[in-house]
């Protein structure tokens, strides 16, 4: 029976290793596939992110170029109301001239958001006499300087 034992023995000492190398082995196979795992749910998840920045930097660029197209209108608008201004009498704008001045409010607010100075411009109502020729030039200058 002792041979037994000691051939027992020596099995559990062979044993003993290579059970402690493969559970070694196990884990870490577990930790590279948990690795692997949260390697992938970030890929996954910058991805993601790529796609929303990227819809948010086309928006951004149809912004901006709406926004130098709306200046540059308004800068061609205001030089001609200037010159219209300059060494008049208090004439009233003519209906083109207000309508005109009323789209590139609107286009601004529609393009600059929470600008306050911007947010005090308001429309000219259609009702009544219409305004002159330098308040409309007033209003035009404020909506280009918040375009700026």
């Amino acid at each position: 029976m002792t041979e037994a034992k000691s051939g027992q023995s020596k099995a559990d000492a062979v044993a003993a290793p290579a059970a402690k190398k493969a559970a070694e082995e196990a884990d870490e196979e577990r930790v590279a596939k948990e690795l692997r795992t949260r390697r992938t749910m970030q890929l996954e998840n910058s991805q993601a992110a790529v796609k929303k920045l990227e819809g948010e930097l086309k928006d951004v660029r149809k912004t901006a170029k709406r926004c130098e197209t709306l200046t540059n209108h308004s800068e061609g608008f205001y030089d001609e109301i200037n010159k219209l201004a300059k060494g008049k009498t208090l004439v009233e704008a003519t209906p083109l001239f207000v309508d005109q001045a009323n789209d590139i409010i609107r286009d601004a607010k529609d393009i600059v958001t929470s600008d306050v100075y911007l947010d005090r411009i308001k429309e000219f109502a259609p009702a009544g006499n219409n305004p002159v020729y330098p308040e409309i030039l007033v209003a035009v200058r404020a909506v280009r300087q918040s375009l700026g």
